[in-house]
């Protein structure tokens, strides 16, 4: 059961007509609290892998007009046992099966390629199970 709509305390003993110009009135306007975060976008792809490790490649885009710095979260099947290796680019850490890449001050309009190293407990190609960049998007290949 949803709840019913409030009502005004105070009411007019003449309600007073109201006239149509047959236009709607204008509703206000609203505006997102951070309207830069879905200016990054990230692509992610796997340049190489091997039996126990791969390298992974990853092209972070700010399509806005202001510099932004940036922190890209990969999270991986459980079991991967990864170990990070390198990354150039950008600052790397692992906490278990996450890989967090981040970066400062990516002017608007440009793109920088990013990426790591990584060795893996599974023979088959790892990739990420979930990817996301602060508020914008993120697409695996």
């Amino acid at each position: 059961m949803s709840p019913s709509p409030s009502r005004s305390a105070s009411t007019s003993a003449k309600p007073s007509p109201s006239k149509s110009t047959g236009r709607p009135s204008p509703s206000p306007s609203r505006t997102s609290s951070s309207p830069a975060a879905a200016d990054l976008s990230v692509t992610y792809s796997t340049s190489a892998s091997w039996r126990d490790g791969f390298i992974a490649a990853l092209r972070v885009t700010n399509n806005g007009t202001s510099a932004r710095d940036w922190t890209i979260t990969l999270s991986y099947p459980s079991g991967s046992g990864l170990e990070l290796r390198g990354a150039w680019n950008a600052t790397a850490s692992l906490s278990g099966n996450t890989v967090t890449l981040s970066g400062k001050s990516l002017a608007g309009g440009s793109s920088v390629s990013v990426g790591f190293q990584a060795e893996k407990n599974l023979n088959d190609l790892v990739k990420p199970i979930t990817c996301a960049i602060g508020g914008g998007s993120c697409r695996v290949s």
